[in-house]
């Protein structure tokens, strides 16, 4: 009897055993992932790696320089942050960092240049921004894109590109288009052609995202008291009644998000569109300038007004819970969960 209890309780722990390391061998390990973020600190460009701070080297050559870095991107395993840096004397100067190290971005002899979005294609690295006229006395502004520091100009009066999307063989980017008198219209160009979302002027496009042959551009009208808008495939969805502005969209399966403000108790509040849906991730003066979502956490960046109401402090937002990056003057512009 002994020995067949014996038995009995070494086939139920073998067959325990085998079961617990059945199921252990079918669980997928959660992946940690790293939360990159660019922006500034005290006027000066950073970036941030998992909550920690690294100071970007500004470009300087005439003056008190300040600046900061716009975007963040990689190419295997090589980081690109494209940014400006703006001199007391002579305009902004668009630039760039390869690994930490930085370089400068060539332009029009004369014109002020920015660069604000960034991203690659199988090795090629493509920063896009805009170039003004002032140092010439003339008032227009264009659209610059630089593939791998080779720069191309085009579009009309006050173009611009504020958005980048690679995808395996097609470049996207999103900004206002001008007529060459003034006035400003949504667009998107692909691959260099482009596409008009409205015939109402005023209107900027701000951020892009592409999922499958769909493409989700968000923005906003220009004026006292503008509204925040997404185009899926040129089709337009107003987000708010209230006065609004959208400055990012992402895509994950069906859900569209978009990252921008919204006015709440008489305060600009940053605010997550999910769906059309409004969460707003703030009670105090505060705004959201991109949104990343994956492995259903939803990652977004900001700026967030000191109780006292002096300065903005740069925050992260993961589903909705705040953290904040830097307790100085700063700001949070562009997000890359790797």
């Amino acid at each position: 009897m002994k020995l067949n209890l014996l038995l009995s309780s070494v086939f139920i722990f073998t067959l325990f055993t085998l079961i617990s390391c059945k199921k252990n061998n079918n669980e997928k390990p959660v992946k940690s992932h790293d939360i990159y973020i660019a922006g500034d600190v005290n006027g000066q460009p950073v970036y941030w790696k998992n909550g920690i701070e690294t100071s970007l080297p500004p470009y300087s050559s005439n003056g008190t320089m300040s600046g900061q870095a716009t975007g963040i991107a990689f190419s295997g395993d090589d980081m690109y942050v494209c940014g400006m840096s703006s001199a007391l004397f002579g305009g902004s100067k668009a630039i760039y960092w390869e690994n930490g190290i930085l370089d400068t971005l060539s332009h029009i002899q004369g014109h002020p240049t920015d660069a604000v979005a960034i991203t690659s294609i199988g090795g090629d690295v493509y920063i896009g921004g805009g170039y003004n006229g002032y140092g010439t006395g003339q008032g227009y502004k264009g659209a610059t894109l630089w593939k791998n520091e080779i720069p191309t100009e085009f579009g009309n009066s006050q173009t611009r590109i504020n958005s980048l999307f690679a995808t395996d063989r097609d470049l996207y980017s999103a900004g206002p288009d001008g007529d060459g008198i003034g006035n400003t219209y949504a667009t998107y160009y692909k691959n260099g052609t482009v596409v008009k979302l409205s015939d109402q002027s005023g209107l900027t496009s701000s951020g892009i995202f592409v999922s499958g042959s769909d493409v989700y551009v968000c923005g906003y009208s220009n004026g006292y008291e503008p509204q925040a808008v997404y185009w899926k495939n040129s089709i337009e969805t107003l987000l708010s009644s209230q006065p609004a502005s959208a400055y990012a969209i992402y895509v994950s399966g069906n859900d569209v998000y978009v990252a921008g403000w919204e006015l709440f108790n008489d305060k600009t509040v940053a605010t997550i569109w999910k769906n059309g849906i409004a969460t707003h991730l703030s009670s105090s003066e505060s705004y959201c300038n991109d949104i990343a979502v994956l492995d259903n956490d939803v990652y977004a960046v900001g700026e967030m007004a000191t109780p006292d109401h002096i300065y903005g402090t740069s925050v992260l937002w993961k589903n909705n819970t705040a953290t904040v990056l830097a307790t100085t003057e700063s700001n949070a512009l562009k997000l890359y969960v790797k």
